[in-house]
C-alpha cells in the first residue's frame, strides 16, 4: 500500500541526536553513508510500483532526501502516476524547482527543527552560521509557491531548547506552516533512560505547548502534542507482524526492510 523510500544516506546536517549517526542508538547501525539508489534503479522502482498499484511513497532518511542527486527526476516521474508522495526533510535544500514540484504535487512535507536561532541551530546540527535563517526562508518561500501540499514542522525537543518551544511555534505560524508537532529527542535505546533525561523539563515543555495551543491554534494551524514518555520495556508476544505487508522500506543500499525501526539493522 505504502512504501518508504530512503534514496540516499548522505545528509547536509550532522545532528547530535540523529539515530542514524549516534553510536549508542541501534537504528542504522549497519548503514553505509555513501550508499544511494542509482537513477536508473529508482526510475525502475517508480515504474514497477505504479504498475503494482502502490498508493503512496514517503521519502526519508538514512540521509536527507533533498540531498539525493536524482530527486527532481524521481518526483517528476511520480507526478505522472497516481501515487501520492511526501517527504521528511531538514529543509536546508527545500528550494528551487524540486521544492515547487513538491508544493504542487506532494501530499505533505515535514521539516525537522531543534534550534531557535542561528547560534543554537548551528550547535545542534554542526552547520555554518546562517543555516537557521536559510531554513526559515525556505519554509516561507515554500508556502509562496502555492499548491495544496500540507507543510508541517516537527520540533525535536530536549534540555537545551525546552524553554524556547513557545517562541518557536509562534515564529513557525508566522511563516504560514500548517502544523507543528512537538516531539522528544531520543537519547538512548532504553525508554527508562529517555524518560530520566526528559524528566527535568517535562512540565516546562507541556506548559508551553498548552499556552501555544490556546493562543495560536485555529482552522489553518494545528499544534500536535507528541511530547510524551517512552515505553520502558516492549516485549513482543507475537511472531508475525502484518504491518510489513502494508509499509515496507527500500533502503539506499537497495535492500528491502520490513520495518522502519529495523532498517539498516
Amino acid at each position: 500500500v505504502h512504501i518508504r523510500l530512503k534514496p540516499t544516506n548522505v545528509c547536509c546536517h550532522n545532528c547530535q541526536y540523529c539515530a542514524y549517526r549516534a553510536d549508542n542508538l541501534q537504528l542504522g547501525k549497519d548503514m553505509v553513508i555513501k550508499d544511494f539508489i542509482p537513477k536508473e534503479k529508482i526510475l525502475e522502482i517508480i515504474k514497477d510500483i505504479s504498475e503494482m498499484g502502490v498508493k503512496a511513497v514517503t521519502f526519508s532518511g538514512g540521509g536527507e532526501p533533498f540531498c539525493y542527486p536524482h530527486l527532481l527526476e524521481t518526483v517528476k516521474a511520480l507526478s505522472k502516476t497516481n501515487i501520492k508522495f511526501a517527504a521528511l526533510t531538514n529543509g536546508a535544500r527545500m528550494e528551487g524547482e524540486v521544492a515547487e514540484l513538491f508544493a504542487h504535487n506532494a501530499t505533505w512535507l515535514r521539516v525537522s527543527i531543534d534550534g531557535w536561532d542561528d547560534e543554537s541551530y548551528s550547535a545542534y546540527r554542526n552547520v555554518p552560521s546562517g543555516e537557521f535563517e536559510k531554513v526559515m526562508k525556505n519554509i516561507e518561500n515554500f508556502k509562496r509557491f502555492g499548491g495544496k501540499c500540507y507543510l508541517g514542522v516537527s520540533i525535536i525537543t530536549g534540555q537545551k531548547n525546552a524553554s524556547h518551544i513557545y517562541d518557536l511555534i509562534k515564529r513557525l505560524k508566522s511563516l504560514g506552516v500548517n502544523s507543528v508537532k512537538v516531539a522528544p529527542c531520543i537519547v538512548s535505546n532504553s525508554g527508562k533512560e529517555n524518560n530520566e533525561y526528559h524528566k527535568p523539563i517535562f512540565s516546562v515543555v507541556k506548559e508551553q505547548i498548552s499556552k501555544a495551543k490556546k493562543e495560536f491554534s485555529d482552522e489553518n494551524f494545528e499544534i500536535f502534542d507528541s511530547y510524551h514518555g517512552q515505553l520502558e520495556s516492549f516485549g513482543k508476544d507475537y511472531t508475525w507482524c502484518p504491518y510489513l505487508q502494508v509499509l515496507p522500506i527500500i533502503g539506499a543500499d537497495m535492500n528491502i526492510y520490513p520495518c522502519q525501526d529495523k532498517a539498516y539493522n
